[in-house]
């Protein structure tokens, strides 16, 4: 594999990004945010057994550590966030690289969208470098040559697993890897916030959170990338993306419904559901299911509670307005009712 400069230069650091090939310059210090989205992972492994745990929870890579190095201070957890698989990665190698080889024997079928939490690092893929501070987010397509360089400083990782199936429908061709989302970007910070949310044990099967965060991260894409797309699919994009976050946040609202929707976007209601074919769904459909993941959330963190009101209560609170509808669609999605999430025994 082509040697790779592991740092960029200043002037690559005011944007991020920098062709492959670029000088080296000081190596850059360690540095923790106040602010971090996880704890600190502090375990020492051989290094072989880095590597396993990288096999089994991020596919096939090939570790290469600093020279002489044969552990590495750091460890890895797996988690779910909003009902994806997400991992969480500490170490202090060289680097972590997947090749063709690495491909060949694991194609792989995700995304990686990673949020860099302590110290620093540079993401490569194809011909471009991303150096990574904290805060900053990247996203790293599995199925295409990649470089993770750490030059054997303290990094720790949050790497969300996105299904390359369900991110070409809901974004086509406009989700690219090696996209770089800085710091103080407004949608990168809004994606940010509702990670906090969804890294809360209660939150990790979040549907609702799920499809917020994928509303926030299709606005960036649209913005990023819309211009390179027709005027008519930008819009249609665009719109879809205002109609999720416009779901995601008033779903609570009864009176909200499609109708509603459409006069918010200031479209025709026959327009809203071609939008929403790309998604397989209605819009009433769309605002159902927020609504039945949402209660689905809500029941779980109330396991064991002798509460009779409970479930009424919850179905209410998320925007249902006929309980008999509200049991019947629950059962219909989770196979259970509402009581039973509660109080399963």
């Amino acid at each position: 594999m082509k040697s790779i400069a592991p740092y960029v230069s200043d002037a690559a650091e005011s944007s991020g990004f920098a062709a492959r090939g670029k000088p080296a310059v000081s190596p850059y210090p360690v540095s923790w945010t106040l602010d971090a989205l996880s704890p600190l992972i502090d375990e020492v492994l051989p290094l072989d057994a880095m590597t396993d745990r990288l096999h089994k929870i991020c596919g096939r890579f090939a570790v290469v550590p600093m020279d002489g190095q044969h552990s590495v201070r750091g460890g890895t957890e797996s988690t779910r966030l909003g009902g994806q698989d997400a991992v969480i990665v500490s170490q202090n190698i060289n680097r972590i690289s997947r090749d063709a080889q690495c491909i060949r024997r694991d194609p792989g079928e995700n995304y990686f969208l990673i949020f860099q939490d302590h110290g620093r690092a540079v993401m490569c893929q194809e011909s471009t470098q991303f150096q990574m501070k904290p805060g900053d987010v990247a996203l790293i397509d599995s199925t295409k040559p990649s470089d993770f360089i750490y030059a054997g400083l303290r990094s720790q990782q949050i790497s969300v697993h996105l299904p390359r199936d369900e991110m070409r429908l809901r974004f086509g061709t406009k989700i690219q890897s090696t996209l770089g989302i800085l710091k103080q970007d407004a949608l990168g910070l809004a994606m940010r916030a509702i990670l906090v949310k969804m890294l809360e044990p209660a939150n990790h099967e979040s549907g609702h959170l799920k499809e917020a965060f994928m509303a926030v991260f299709g606005s960036f894409l649209h913005e990023r990338y819309g211009h390179g797309v027709p005027a008519r699919l930008r819009g249609n994009h665009t719109l879809l993306s205002a109609a999720l976050q416009q779901i995601s946040l008033r779903f609570p609202d009864p009176a909200f419904n499609a109708v509603s929707l459409a006069t918010t976007l200031n479209v025709p209601p026959r327009s809203l559901q071609r939008l929403f074919q790309s998604l397989g769904e209605t819009p009433s459909r769309s605002i159902l299911n927020t609504r039945l993941s949402a209660s689905h959330d809500r029941l779980k963190l109330q396991v064991g509670s002798l509460h009779t009101r409970l479930v009424s209560s919850v179905a209410y609170g998320c925007g249902f307005n006929d309980l008999s509808f509200f049991y019947r669609e629950f059962r219909k999605k989770y196979g259970v009712t509402p009581g039973h999430i509660v109080n399963p025994c």
